[in-house]
């Protein structure tokens, strides 16, 4: 890349960061969070955590998880700042790690340099795929569950790859796996598809049991399948999933194709002509990565594996789709369809990746590519920075005031009353922790508990 194009782009990518750290330190506690805090004050993490698997959810490993960080932080709202820049940090790291070790496996020459712009590029276009990123970055409660299920994969795939013959690989695999298992139905499920598909490829390209066996990577993979499918099916025996389940509608075979039918038409409507911009910004630059890293060279380029990816990726967001609208009857909240934004960042950036390396561009259109990336990318940051900046810092600002006013009030109130707190401003990028006007509602009752207040609470109606 020219100096000048790397100046830019870097600049770029810091105010990507920028925003993200500015979104970290504004993020609040809200809803869910309230009530696991409650939890696990009552409790402790071990009791809280059997009681949800007999109760409420098989999700053994993310619910460690979160416990952990509940029972350690408490209220500190300051120690929650740091939660989405450790997410950041694991994500960053991973996926370095994994581009190393794939571009290793694979012959791919390219330097660190390229490496650290690759993954930069790859997080700021999976932030902003993202369904809602308030769900699905800064909301706490959900992390765990969604967010780092795809990180502690990144870092599987990383060791599978790995050249290490270090015997720490094997049990780093087998706890990436465990967690990834029992983290999200869902995510291990779709997981799960992939990895049988690679062992279907293998088993056609070298039809030997004793070569396969013969291959580390093949022992890895094989490995880290085992111990996912049985993280999976600890998941999904527990009596707390089937009480949960009853709070849903009937499932209904073929009322789940026109919910997968309604999925496509938001995706294809709702969703994909806004991230264009991003796509845009973020995933041209891995065409001209692909180009510098290639040495200008003349190198096969296949479109009918290219079409076959395509068809393939399709194929599996039409089964995720078909899961999410079968076992919840609907089309399914933004933070389980992180795996979908996963997924495109993956197939755009890989794509405009190979399609830099094959040479198939020619030099206007390199231009063009170059300059549309840069020009899109600043436009987009500089929104963002100036809106959401205003936007988190009045939000923040509000929430805070509203904790230290209930707080402070619980102190002096002797008797069961309703108390009518001022609506909290839009949250922008943020998880809102705004609550109902119905004292009834999950919202309010979490506030309420996760303060141990001793009257209700309702917002005003805007």
């Amino acid at each position: 890349m020219s100096k000048r194009y790397t100046l830019l782009l870097s600049f770029i990518l810091l105010m990507f960061l920028l925003l993200y750290a500015i979104l970290s330190y504004y993020s609040r506690l809200a809803t869910d969070d309230y009530y696991f805090i409650w939890d696990l004050q009552r409790i402790g993490i071990w009791q809280s955590l059997y009681e949800h698997y007999i109760e409420w959810s098989g999700r053994f490993s993310a619910g460690f998880v979160a416990d952990v960080f509940y029972k350690n932080f408490g209220h500190n709202q300051k120690y929650y700042n740091l939660y989405p820049l450790i997410s950041l940090f694991l994500l960053a790291s991973g996926i370095y790690s994994a581009l190393i070790n794939i571009t290793s496996y694979f012959n791919i020459v390219i330097s660190k340099f390229y490496i650290i712009y690759s993954t930069t590029l790859f997080i700021a276009l999976f932030f902003f795929l993202s369904f809602d990123i308030g769900e699905s970055w800064f909301w706490y409660c959900s992390l765990c569950t969604y967010l780092w299920s795809i990180i502690v994969f990144i870092w599987g795939i990383a060791l599978i790859l790995s050249r290490r013959s270090h015997f720490i690989i094997y049990p780093l695999i087998f706890i990436c796996f465990l967690y990834i298992g029992g983290a999200s139905e869902f995510n291990s499920a779709i997981f799960s598809l992939l990895f049988l598909a690679v062992f279907a490829f293998q088993w056609k390209k070298r039809r030997n049991i004793s070569t396969l066996f013969s291959n580390s990577v093949f022992r890895k993979l094989l490995m880290a399948f085992i111990t996912l499918e049985i993280s999976f099916f600890i998941l999904l025996i527990a009596p707390g999933n089937y009480a949960r389940d009853l709070l849903f509608p009937h499932h209904q075979f073929f009322f789940s194709f026109f919910l997968v039918t309604k999925s496509i038409v938001k995706f294809l409507v709702l969703y994909l002509p806004f991230k264009i911009p991003y796509i845009i910004a973020f995933s041209f630059p891995f065409c001209i990565i692909g180009h510098e890293i290639s040495g200008r060279r003349s190198i096969n380029f296949s479109f009918k594996a290219f079409k076959q990816i395509t068809y393939g990726l399709i194929a599996v967001l039409l089964i995720f789709w078909f899961l999410v609208a079968y076992v919840m009857v609907e089309a399914g909240p933004p933070r389980v369809l992180i795996l979908v934004s996963f997924l495109l960042t993956i197939y755009f950036s890989g794509s405009f990746f190979f399609l830099g390396y094959a040479n198939k561009v020619n030099q206007k259109q390199y231009r063009i590519i170059k300059l549309s990336s840069i020009i899109i990318g600043f436009a987009v940051m500089f929104f963002h920075l100036y809106d959401q900046y205003s936007i988190a810092k009045s939000y923040s600002i509000a929430n805070d005031e509203r904790i230290a006013f209930i707080t402070k009030l619980n102190d002096t109130v002797t008797k069961d009353t309703l108390v009518s707190l001022k609506p909290l401003p839009k949250s922008g990028m943020l998880y809102s922790s705004e609550i109902s006007s119905d004292t009834t509602h999950f919202t309010n009752m979490e506030l309420r508990i996760g303060y141990n207040l001793k009257y209700h609470v309702i917002s005003e109606k805007k």
